[in-house]
């Protein structure tokens, strides 16, 4: 839980008057700006350690989502998590990898039909 606790003081014709303590949960009455924020390339890249290059190469073969502002290619926070989540474990170390993982990706999400 995201708590604070504050000292609350107040001074009445230059007397300090101790007010107690108050215990306030900021969870609740603070946005998280962080999940509005887009990132460039370059952000992006630092955040997962790699190069811009290979950002590219993600976004390219589908592996990561952006979206186009304009020449500039952006990345929310929830796209970059989930890529790291469908992607965990996955072996992407070139295109062809990567191309696989996305493919074997979208065979598990398309439902087989079945037969009667």
């Amino acid at each position: 839980m995201n708590e604070i606790n504050l000292k609350i003081k107040a001074y009445l014709n230059g007397i300090e008057i101790d007010l107690g303590d108050v215990k306030f949960d900021i969870s609740q009455t603070i946005e998280p700006i962080d999940d509005l924020k887009l990132y460039t390339t370059s952000e992006t890249a630092n955040l997962l350690g790699v190069g811009e290059d290979y950002i590219n190469l993600l976004r390219n073969n589908h592996a990561l989502v952006a979206t186009q502002l304009g020449k500039r290619f952006m990345y929310s926070r929830k796209e970059i998590k989930n890529f790291q989540e469908k992607f965990e474990g996955c072996e992407l170390a070139n295109k062809e990898m990567i191309m696989d993982a996305v493919r074997d990706l979208h065979k598990k999400r398309v439902p087989r039909p079945q037969i009667k």
